[in-house]
Parts: C-alpha cells; structure tokens; sequence
C-alpha cells in the first residue's frame, strides 16, 4: 500500500480545517466528531478528513486516533499509523481542532508544522 508522506498528510489537514472554518461539534461544543452532519453539511475533525468514506464507521465516534478500529481504518486509508512520527502527526492534528476554536487553527497548524519541519507555504501558512 502507498501512504501519504507526512507533508501531505499535513497539507489535506491543512487546507481541509481552514476551508471547512467549522468544528465537527454536537451543540454543546463538548464532543468533536469524525463525521457530523450540522446545518445541511458534513463537517469532519482532522483526522475524520483523512479516513476513505469505505472505512468510516459511526461507531468511531467518541474514539480517539489511538483506538485500534480507528487507527485501522486511517492505515487502511493510506495513513500509515505504524510509523511513530506520522501517528504523532495525526494526533498533533487532531488537537489542533479539538483543542482550539477555529481562529486559532491557522497559528496552532503553523506551530505544528513549524515543529515537524513541514512546508507551510504549500497550504498558505506562513
């Protein structure tokens, strides 16, 4: 199977949170979700954007990355979950949409890929 580097994994992350200006939240802003359909739309957290609709399973919700059915279907979605710096990457994501409120994502993305040595121009953030 051919995974993503981590530059891409970062860069669909990226462009995916700040595009979507959401977070993946029930009403009470409590538990972020994979999936959620809100307002007519189908929000997804960071790491919901990196799993193939054929992977998804509702019952992720309430999980975290590290769950073995989830990190499952984010290899099986060319995630490669095995390798311990592309798994630090997905849960550094995550964090940065469940921890933060969304004007914050943009400074929160560049300090993660500053940390990584990513390239944050590919996604406009610098």
């Amino acid at each position: 199977m051919k995974y993503l580097s981590n530059q891409q994994i970062f860069n669909k992350v990226a462009k995916h949170l700040l595009n979507q200006n959401e977070k993946a939240t029930n009403i009470q802003e409590t538990l972020c979700y994979y999936r959620l359909k809100k307002n007519g739309k189908i929000l997804k957290c960071a790491a919901g954007c990196l799993i193939k609709h054929k992977h998804y399973s509702r019952s992720f919700e309430g999980r975290g990355v590290g769950d073995p059915d989830v990190s499952r279907a984010l290899q099986k979605s060319g995630i490669n979950m095995k390798n311990l710096i592309t798994n630090s990457l997905v849960h550094r994501l995550q964090t940065v949409h469940d921890g933060n409120d969304e004007p914050e994502w943009h400074e929160e993305l560049k300090r993660q890929g500053e940390f990584l040595k990513l390239n944050l121009r590919v996604v406009n953030i610098t």
